[in-house]
């Protein structure tokens, strides 16, 4: 079984992959818009208004969402919830530094998720442009599994933060990693391959937020099947 990070031999692979792979999960508001304004073209888009403020797509493998606040942000903590006690439970039975590492990252931004006003910057025809987003992979590839997961952030005025966590595990063994930021411009991205025998499991996750104007995107990525 050999278990490769990002940064080593699967390197080429991961990052010709997500250099060419647009975000998937991406919202780009011009300043002056408003929380309404900024929901009417989510829709446009094809995004699934859930709960008021609360935006969710499906497809094959992958879930994403947007979370506008303030009313969004209640389901957005509650699925960064999920995802953090996942990384908990797994902590737990084989720790490691990279999930210790990620488990800082997402304490941090729920506490912050937790904190953001009820009237946020963006509700008030706020002044700056916005561009955040995320993406998630999780796939077979020849004889391994493969799990990826982007993050981005991008804004005229304030900064914001942006993570990604990358999963894969087959019988002899599993691996974890995670890349967090912080900035006006910030880009993270996490991958893992793993060509172990079966039972194989690949998962990415990626996320990113704006605090001040109100915004909040994930991706989440699994996959059961092995290479072949």
């Amino acid at each position: 079984m050999k278990q490769r990070a990002f940064v080593s031999a699967a390197a080429a692979i991961l990052g010709t992959f997500l250099a060419t792979a647009p975000l998937s999960a991406q919202v780009r508001f011009k300043a002056g818009e408003s929380t309404a304004e900024r929901a009417e073209q989510l829709k446009a888009k094809g995004w699934a208004e859930v709960e008021t403020g609360f935006f969710q797509k499906r497809t094959a493998g992958r879930i994403e969402h947007v979370a506008l606040a303030p009313e969004g942000m209640p389901r957005a903590i509650a699925g960064l919830r999920g995802q953090y006690a996942r990384l908990l439970e797994r902590n737990k039975k084989s720790p490691s530094p990279e999930l210790a590492k990620a488990l800082r990252a997402m304490k941090q931004t729920l506490g912050k998720l937790t904190r953001m006003p009820a009237q946020p910057l963006a509700a008030q025809g706020w002044g700056c442009n916005l561009d955040v987003g995320s993406n998630a992979w999780a796939y077979p590839e020849n004889n391994y599994v493969v799990g990826i997961g982007a993050g981005h952030h991008y804004s005229d005025c304030y900064t914001g933060e942006a993570y990604a966590s990358a999963y894969v595990s087959s019988s002899s063994g599993s691996q974890f990693h995670a890349a967090f930021d912080w900035g006006q411009n910030v880009d993270v991205a996490s991958g893992l391959t793993n060509d172990g025998p079966p039972p194989c499991h690949s998962e990415g996750y990626g996320y990113g937020y704006d605090y001040d104007l109100g915004v909040f995107v994930d991706s989440f990525a699994s996959n059961d099947t092995c290479g072949q």
